[in-house]
């Protein structure tokens, strides 16, 4: 993304100069992969672009994250024809390239023999299928490698069993509740890893109240001479 288009678009969207001279500060010449406001920052500048491709295009159903979109139709030829419209406007508009792995397909369907065509659609981390949505296998793996991980160290800390309950997110919304059972369930116990994380939370929230009746002690001091 040209950050000198960026930082005009959001000039004339943010009206607060201490709030648009906050935002250069943290975009500093680019847009970070991975940083928490790019996803702000994308929003804000695909905006308009995302009226677009629904009013004036007129895709039937269209979904972005980040710097992902998906439009589904019933016509390949008019799917073809909105994505030469997109290319174009990203280029002549918004300064931006449409990635070169850009796919028409046709969706996952069953036919009259009961024989499964098409394929299924991968987005944004899950597998959307014609009867259920399961989970690329990266993600898989990478909660399995991360639960022998945990019981190799023996001792679980608390950023362990943040990160292994943020990955089994991931199952509670989709059909793969049974590589959970066969892979993880019987490596590590759930309800431990959340009582760690309680603990964890309630010695912080101590910490923090500790830290401000200090302050406000010392702010009446201070007041008081």
């Amino acid at each position: 993304m040209n950050i000198c288009i960026l930082k005009d678009k959001l000039a004339a969207t943010i009206r607060d100069q201490r709030f648009l001279d906050l935002v250069y500060k943290v975009i500093g010449d680019e847009v970070s992969l991975g940083l928490y406001t790019s996803p702000w920052m994308a929003n804000l500048y695909l905006k308009d672009f995302d009226h677009w491709v629904k009013q004036s295009l007129h895709a039937e159903h269209y979904m972005r994250y980040a710097d992902d979109m998906v439009i589904i139709g019933r016509n390949k030829k008019e799917l073809r024809r909105m994505r030469r419209a997109i290319s174009k406007c990203l280029g002549e508009q918004l300064d931006l390239e449409l990635k070169g792995d850009w796919q028409v397909f046709r969706f996952e369907r069953t036919d009259k023999t009961g024989r499964k065509r098409g394929r299924f659609l991968d987005f944004v981390g899950f597998r959307f299928h014609q009867d259920k949505t399961t989970l690329r296998k990266s993600i898989l793996k990478k909660a399995a490698r991360k639960a022998r991980k945990i019981k190799r160290k023996g001792k679980t800390t608390w950023y362990d069993a943040v990160q292994m309950v943020s990955l089994l997110g991931w199952f509670w919304h989709t059909d793969t509740y049974g590589y959970y059972l066969r892979y993880i369930k019987p490596i590590i116990n759930i309800k431990n890893l959340k009582k760690i994380i309680s603990r964890h939370a309630k010695k912080e929230a101590k910490k923090h109240d500790r830290m401000d009746r200090s302050h406000r002690v010392s702010a009446y001091r201070t007041a008081g001479t």
